[in-house]
């Protein structure tokens, strides 16, 4: 296995999506990033976004990804409720509910896998969001039942 192929899978976290901006910050360029679809080392799952052949889209991941992209972007109706453990039985089913202050809309590949659907109003105040849970940087962010995704400076 060349060094490429170990520094892909050492790098990136298995489940995540990454972008191809990520994958030029560790030395794979777009050409080589086609190569490794061809190859099967990476899928695409659309325009720009990748991951490791195999995996599964994880919505924790997914959604520090989107984080990036919409503006006080947090997760709203049911899927809240069960991040607050007051709706254990939350059905891989149903729909992701997001909301955010800035003018967006969800990528392809996310409205695909998680039957998605986004919002735009401001529900919180700054004062407000100050005390919400905040959407950890790791996929392991809804088992530490943290649901709101902003940027924290």
């Amino acid at each position: 296995m060349n060094d490429q192929i170990k520094k892909l899978q050492s790098d990136f976290a298995r489940w995540a999506a990454v972008e191809s901006a990520g994958l030029r910050r560790s030395g794979i360029s777009n050409d080589l990033a086609a190569q490794y679809v061809r190859s099967a080392w990476l899928i695409r799952l659309g325009r720009g976004v990748f991951m490791h052949t195999g995996d599964q889209s994880q919505l924790d991941p997914a959604l520090v990804l989107l984080k990036s992209k919409i503006e006080g972007l947090h997760i709203a109706a049911k899927l809240a409720l069960a991040c607050h453990g007051n709706r254990p039985n939350l059905s891989a089913s149903e729909s992701v509910v997001l909301w955010g202050a800035a003018k967006g809309r969800l990528l392809g590949w996310f409205v695909q896998r998680f039957a998605g659907r986004y919002n735009r109003t401001q529900l919180f105040s700054p004062s407000q969001s100050a005390g919400l849970c905040r959407l950890a940087e790791s996929p392991t962010c809804f088992g530490a039942r943290t649901c709101f995704v902003r940027n924290v400076n």
